[in-house]
């Protein structure tokens, strides 16, 4: 991810918090609420002096795991292509 000093630094905020920060992210919605895939799972953002780091959290029963990841990755990339102005 970025670094601290970006311009894009207040935009990596933004995009953790909609992708997994909280009970109407992305990830609390569709991993928790709607396919109770794990009981916790969220994002999170850390920037540093020369770099940055995006990370996502969940637990869960390895039975689990692989549609987990699945879905994990699934909405990173719709976050790619769509992010509406409510959210």
């Amino acid at each position: 991810a970025v670094s601290i000093h970006d311009p894009d630094y207040y935009a990596l905020q933004l995009y953790t918090g909609i992708l997994g920060g909280g009970m109407s992210s992305r990830l609390f919605q569709e991993v928790r609420e709607r396919l109770g895939l794990a009981y916790t799972v969220y994002a999170s953002g850390s920037a540093y002096a020369d770099c940055g780091l995006v990370s996502i959290y969940a637990a869960t029963s390895a039975d689990k795991a692989r549609e987990l990841s699945r879905v994990l990755c699934d909405q990173v990339k719709a976050m790619a292509k769509h992010i509406d102005a409510a959210e």
